[in-house]
């Protein structure tokens, strides 16, 4: 029952922010386009609610280039992270095209957060690897608000195991609540 709530939730809030957030979305595209050459957007393939890959939106961060032979995973002053971009990542505003996503049914506002497909080596335990996947990835989740960026991929695992253990109303309003703690005063309070 509470997962039909959710998605109500998702989908109604999403259109609030969006509508709320679109001058933004204006400025912020524009910004992009005169910081560095490339589309506004990135996308970029993830892995989905029942394995299914879909394709994730942000707003692009980084400098156009050749992904061969490139790790998808960014460091801490990784040289290909654009001016404007570093602002976003900060503020995490490069994550609000997810709730394009989210009105596709695709993504939660909430939830454990999508792997790109290359990392379904990294786990060891298939048995958490699908069980995981059995939801819809979220925006923002128990991982996110609990180690920011610098948790392990055991250490997210784990905490998207114990969020999909716990689900409830009361969980995903507290992670929504520390999301924007952990965003802009950058303390994580789960």
């Amino acid at each position: 029952m509470y997962m039909i709530f959710k998605e109500i939730i998702d989908v109604l809030l999403s259109i609030i922010i969006v509508l709320f957030m679109l001058p933004l979305f204006l400025i912020v595209s524009i910004l992009i386009i005169l910081d560095s050459k490339g589309p506004v957007l990135f996308v970029q393939q993830r892995v989905g609610k029942n394995l299914k890959i879909f394709k994730i939106y942000k707003f692009r961060t980084m400098h156009v280039y050749n992904r061969a032979g490139s790790s998808f995973r960014t460091e801490k002053n990784d040289s290909r992270i654009t001016k404007v971009g570093k602002i976003l990542r900060k503020l995490s505003i490069d994550e609000l095209p997810q709730l394009i996503n989210v009105l596709k049914g695709e993504m939660s506002l909430i939830g454990p957060r999508p792997e790109v497909p290359e990392q379904e080596n990294d786990y060891i335990d298939k048995v958490k690897y699908f069980f995981r996947h059995k939801f819809k990835p979220g925006i923002s989740g128990y991982a996110q608000v609990k180690f920011r960026s610098n948790a392990n991929f055991h250490q997210r695992l784990a905490a998207d195991i114990f969020y999909i253990n716990n689900l409830s109303f009361y969980l995903d309003l507290k992670i929504l609540i520390a999301t924007f703690s952990v965003v802009f005063l950058r303390k994580g309070v789960v």
